[in-house]
């Protein structure tokens, strides 16, 4: 079983994806995937985005690199077209390094926008209000609010409406306490995991 895990910057995913993950489910955590796919393509990047987003020890400053693509629809193509076939490529590996009876979940963003909802056999999208999800963005990460905002609007794309139609998609509104949330999550798994 796959499930594809998706979902708006600051909605919940994470919190989601740890829920089940102590029930048993491997995570494959596509934004760690991301910074690993950062390091090994850093020298394509610098040539693509120039010197200065690079962390003068042969990586990538990926809050200079955020800075210059979030906002930006031309160059976050461009970062993407060099890293996303990457990670793409190691999603696929653990996917088969689990093997068949495994439970795992893809918790990715732009699960659909690169190709992966494709490896999925449920679709599972977080949603919150965007008032919340702000305050949730300035708590945990710290950002200048027009940052968080650029990466709002970079995320205007993810929708649940635009998931693949042809697999069981569940929503969860996740706008309650934690204990509210498991008892969403625990009823999705337990319709996943009858058929």
């Amino acid at each position: 079983m796959v499930l594809g895990l998706t979902g708006r910057y600051c909605a919940g995913k994470d919190l989601v994806a740890s829920l089940l993950a102590e029930r048993g489910w491997i995570v494959i955590d596509v934004d760690d995937l991301g910074h690993g796919a950062l390091a090994a393509r850093a020298a394509d990047v610098v040539a693509a985005f120039g010197s200065d987003v690079g962390d003068g020890k042969d990586g990538i400053d990926r809050r200079r690199l955020g800075a210059r693509v979030f906002g930006d629809d031309e160059a976050l193509a461009r970062l993407e077209a060099i890293v996303h076939p990457e990670m793409v490529r190691e999603v696929r590996r653990r996917i088969d390094d689990v093997g068949i009876g495994g439970k795992v979940i893809v918790n990715a963003a732009i699960l659909e926008k690169m190709g992966l909802d494709k490896l999925c056999d449920a679709i599972l999208f977080v949603s919150a209000p965007m008032p919340l999800r702000f305050f949730r963005a300035l708590r945990r990460d710290a950002l200048p609010p027009q940052r968080i905002l650029q990466r709002f609007s970079a995320q205007k794309s993810i929708d649940a409406k635009r998931l693949r139609k042809d697999v069981d998609t569940y929503t969860i509104y996740n706008v309650g306490s934690i204990r509210h949330l498991r008892k969403k999550v625990l009823r999705i798994e337990a319709n996943l995991l009858k058929g």
